[in-house]
């Protein structure tokens, strides 16, 4: 299987985790799996959506931005990957900080500014983001114009590698501090 070179992300500790997201040919998702270093593999669905999916999307901003509480930092940090996909549940726990909502709206604004594929206009994407940390109650993360530039365009580029591979072959992540 042919892997694209590998974008290392963010750690909270340091403990060698590895996310590889593989193109599966049919069907309405594409998979994670997270390889643990004591050996423990799990796996979760992320559903297609015709550019990078969207837990990719996470690490790219996440790494980008240093944040260490966000979904990379949590899974890292030994929380099971199935909770991620839970925010009622992590919420309850006390897994759901700022960083982590914050993460989640820039994922989804990101994300929105790539399925328009018009350039991205800031005035437009800093409102979309105001909005969308409103709906969550938390505060805006502080990203310069040329930092919201460099998010897409990394999210961008990853999206046109993943685009380019074919069924069975992935991307990987190797999470270290």
């Amino acid at each position: 299987m042919a892997t694209p070179t590998a974008m290392a992300a963010t750690s909270t500790d340091g403990r060698g985790c590895r996310l590889r997201f593989v193109k599966r040919a049919s069907g309405k998702y594409d998979s994670l799996e997270l390889h643990r270093p004591d050996g423990a593999v799990e796996r979760l669905d992320n559903p297609k959506q015709g550019i990078a999916p969207h837990d990719m999307v996470h690490v790219l901003i996440e790494q980008s931005l240093d944040m260490t509480q966000g979904f990379i930092g949590m899974v890292v940090s030994g929380l099971p990957m199935a909770m991620t996909d839970q925010p009622r549940e992590r919420e309850q726990a006390g897994l759901y900080g700022l960083e982590a909502r914050q993460s989640e709206c820039l994922v989804e604004c990101v994300q929105a500014a790539l399925w328009d594929s018009t350039p991205v206009v800031l005035d437009d994407f800093r409102e979309q983001l105001r909005v969308t940390c409103a709906m969550r109650e938390v505060p805006a993360p502080d990203v310069d114009d040329a930092g919201v530039l460099r998010l897409v365009d990394r999210v961008r580029r990853a999206s046109r590698q993943w685009q380019a591979l074919v069924a069975g072959e992935a991307m990987e992540f190797t999470l270290s501090a």
